[in-house]
């Protein structure tokens, strides 16, 4: 299953997660991944994209993304209610912004004019992990080795 999607757009650099939750059975090898892929990159947005349910180690590896540095400028975005529900809740939206929309994102970060031009996907190997969705109750996904 694939971890992320990268893009240049707008002169940004668009990772989109493509794993439902982020736990700590795969929090260290995403986060990993997730953070290589930023190096080298002025502006990133983070559509956390998939994700549905993040835990303590999942939200870890999502502020580690969106930390400030001074030669990068981060942001992230979202379409589920349940991660910003998530992240009401963990009134993490008073730390960082959580965009409603890839373009609104976008536009904090760079404009609105562009090419898009996908680069790579990244790949999580096939494995078992719980993971559960805000107000759903329990569901599933893949965790495991990171490959690319």
């Amino acid at each position: 299953m694939p971890v992320f999607t990268d893009q240049t757009i707008q002169r940004c650099r668009v990772l989109t997660l493509m794993v439902e939750s982020l736990t700590a059975s795969n929090a260290r090898e995403v986060g990993d991944c997730v953070s290589h892929a930023m190096r080298g990159a002025h502006r990133v947005l983070v559509d956390l994209g998939s994700l549905r349910y993040f835990d303590v180690r999942g939200f870890a590896a999502i502020l580690s993304w969106a930390a400030g540095r001074e030669d990068r400028e981060v942001c992230l975005c979202s379409e589920s209610r349940n991660i910003h529900a998530l992240f009401e809740l963990l009134r993490a939206n008073n730390m960082v912004t959580l965009f409603r929309s890839r373009e609104q994102a976008l536009a904090a970060l760079a404009g609105r004019t562009g090419e898009i031009r996908v680069s790579h996907v990244a790949r999580v190997s096939a494995g078992k992990e719980r993971a559960m969705t805000a107000g759903a109750g329990t569901g599933s996904g893949t965790s495991g080795g990171v490959e690319q």
